[in-house]
């Protein structure tokens, strides 16, 4: 009887803790689909997916903070709009080409995820 209650008790935890980290944005991955440019003088349009096993994550309110990696040219925030199947676009002034980091910030469902990317910036 008493192994009986501990399988169900561990299968039960099993199934929390399984449905915990479903929908949680902690599988969520993210890939440009339009690769951000530095074009001079002007904001360069770019797009991202994001998915989880590989199906598109939609309905998440997403902002993006760009920063250079090698240089302090300050932060570029940019609120992205949804489009299609996850994809989610928006536009940022860059001063130059090379490496930075971009920091998506994912709200969906009252939980917040974020997911950092270091990319290369080149010449548009």
């Amino acid at each position: 009887m008493i192994i009986m209650k501990k399988a169900i008790f561990l299968g039960l935890l099993a199934v929390v803790l399984l449905l915990a980290g479903c929908g949680t944005g902690e599988n969520w991955k993210v890939e440009f689909t339009k690769p951000l440019q530095f074009i001079q003088g002007k904001e360069a349009p770019f797009e991202i997916r994001v998915t989880e096993d590989k199906k598109p994550v939609t309905g998440i309110n997403a902002t993006a903070e760009i920063e250079m990696v090698t240089m302090n040219h300050g932060t570029i925030n940019v609120r992205l709009t949804e489009g299609k199947d996850g994809r989610y676009q928006g536009k940022a002034q860059l001063t130059m080409p090379g490496q930075y980091t971009v920091t998506f910030k994912f709200k969906k469902g009252g939980y917040t995820v974020e997911k950092t990317l270091e990319i290369e910036v080149k010449k548009g």
